[in-house]
């Protein structure tokens, strides 16, 4: 409970950003081929990461960027070319 308190406090004085980096540096789907069920309908793409709100920014097949703030998760492919990917535009 004292670590999320903390967590909190930080959250509270420097916002989202720094948890955001220590969860990406973490999250083990970073980079990797995903499938997200979105209820009425289903995606694949790769993780790029959390967007500063908190959404899951997923690089479609088309180039295009898909935030996704609902939805499950899960992997159907390896990193991709070991390296982070990056916003195109």
């Amino acid at each position: 409970i004292q670590r999320i308190d903390s967590l909190y406090a930080e959250f509270l004085v420097e916002g989202f950003a720094p948890l955001r980096r220590r969860w990406e540096a973490l999250f083990d789907l970073l980079d990797r081929q995903v499938e997200v069920d979105l209820g009425p309908r289903t995606i694949s793409g790769v993780v790029g990461g959390l967007e500063p709100d908190g959404a899951l920014k997923l690089f479609l097949p088309d180039g295009s960027v898909e935030r996704v703030v609902a939805g499950d998760v899960r992997p159907i492919g390896m990193k991709v070319n070991g390296q982070r990917l990056e916003d195109k535009g």
